[in-house]
């Protein structure tokens, strides 16, 4: 498996093959994970959980924080605890949605 940085994503490829991806906008200086997308095919192997780890790393590199506004992202985020020192505490206009009928979530709360 290979992955690339492309304009606002990470792209998971197997060889040439098309995985999954996680795409981000820019958000007041942070990050928005927007999306975390895997094939079917390839689902059940931890592949979307490195794909958020990758944004918590590159967060953490920017000294950046994040806002996981998509579904996956944010469940990772109250699963994961020490994801918590780069969760964003600003609120995000789009209120824990992606704006597409699927991805609707509740951006889990910044731990003191």
């Amino acid at each position: 498996m290979e992955i690339k940085e492309e304009d606002h994503q990470f792209v998971l490829y197997d060889g040439e093959e098309y995985v999954g991806e996680v795409d981000w906008d820019d958000f007041e200086g942070d990050i928005e994970i927007v999306r975390t997308f895997v094939r079917p095919e390839y689902g059940h192997r931890g592949l979307a959980a490195q794909l958020v780890q990758i944004m918590v790393d590159k967060a953490e590199k920017e000294g950046k924080k994040i806002s996981p506004t998509c579904s996956y992202a944010a469940a990772q985020f109250e699963k994961h605890g020490e994801y918590l020192p780069v969760l964003s505490d600003k609120t995000h206009p789009r209120g824990g949605s992606t704006g597409s009928d699927n991805a609707v979530c509740e951006i889990p709360t910044r731990m003191e």
